[in-house]
C-alpha cells in the first residue's frame, strides 16, 4: 500500500507527530521488528566502553553498574 504523505507540505511538528504515531503502532508488535546485526555489535561495543570507563569499580560489580 503506497501512502502519499506530502512531506514537503507538512510542518516539522506534523512530521514528528506522524513519526510518533507510526512508532506507537510498530512498537505494539516488537516481535515483528528484527534488529539488524550491526545494532547488536554497536550495543556490545558501547557496553564494553562503559565497562572500561569504570576503572575503580570491582570487575564483579561492573555488571550491576551497567544494568
Amino acid at each position: 500500500m503506497a501512502v502519499d504523505l506530502r512531506l514537503a507540505e507538512m510542518s516539522v511538528d506534523d512530521k514528528l507527530q506522524a513519526m510518533e504515531q507510526l512508532w506507537a503502532d510498530l512498537s505494539q508488535n516488537p516481535e515483528h521488528l528484527a534488529s539488524p546485526a550491526w545494532h547488536g555489535e554497536v550495543l556490545r561495543s558501547r557496553r564494553e566502553q562503559v565497562l572500561q570507563a569504570l576503572p575503580g569499580t570491582d570487575p564483579a560489580n561492573r555488571e550491576v553498574v551497567v544494568r
